[in-house]
């Protein structure tokens, strides 16, 4: 509970399925009143969080492993509620996939995109997929068909993530010194670098895990 930030208080504890020193990394996106979350380790689950009841406490109503059991990074196409997991592994899933949540309680498995993506941005169906050597986009209103792709461009490493912000799209390669690269995504079908921007605090610097708000990226 936030409500006075001097004085934070836990309200509740949701443990991930697996646990362990072997745990590094766990992602989350929210919802209405849903966070979902995965790990990127073990032998873990898909939870669903009930968060209707904070600041009192916070639900479990659905942890499998049924979709899968581990992920990487997850994103949530909020306009037509659609869940999207990066690097994903399970019995009978992998790589990309896309899920139905229009029942948030009870999602479903819809697509997969024939890429594995290592983050991935999504608005309105459209899916930006970051990997290694570039940025490829997907209509995926229905099975995911390729768009439009950035495979030749300054600074090219392992594309980390992205973010989008009206017809403008950053992403960062995860390489020591490279720099940020700003995206003109007014034609999808050529997509194009305008500029591009470093920290300038150290050439070791690597830009990790940007998010755009407002007129300010945040990295």
């Amino acid at each position: 509970d936030v409500t006075n930030p001097a004085e934070s208080i836990e309200v509740s504890f949701i443990p991930g399925e697996f646990q362990g020193p072997g745990v590094t990394h766990r992602d989350f996106h929210t919802i209405d009143n849903y966070l979902y979350a995965v790990c990127d380790q073990g032998g873990s689950t898909l939870q669903v969080i009930d968060l209707s009841n904070l600041p009192d406490t916070a639900i479990v109503v659905y942890n499998s492993m049924e979709l899968f059991t581990r992920a990487h990074n997850i994103f949530i196409d909020e306009q037509n509620y659609k869940l999207y997991s990066c690097s994903t592994e399970g019995v009978n899933l992998s790589g990309t996939c896309i899920f139905d949540i229009q029942n948030p309680e009870e999602p479903t498995y819809l697509y997969s995109i024939n890429i594995d993506a290592h983050d991935i941005y999504v608005e309105n169906n459209i899916a930006y997929v970051n990997g290694s050597g570039g940025v490829w986009v997907y209509d995926c209103s229905s099975t995911p068909e390729i768009i439009g792709s950035l495979t030749e461009y300054p600074y090219q490493g392992g594309n980390h993530s992205g973010w989008k912000n009206n017809n403008t799209y950053i992403f960062a390669d995860e390489n020591f010194g490279y720099d940020v690269k700003i995206c003109d995504v007014s034609n999808i079908n050529d997509i194009e670098v305008v500029s591009t921007f470093n920290s300038e605090v150290s050439n070791t610097s690597i830009p990790h895990n940007l998010i755009i708000k407002d007129n300010f990226v945040y990295l």
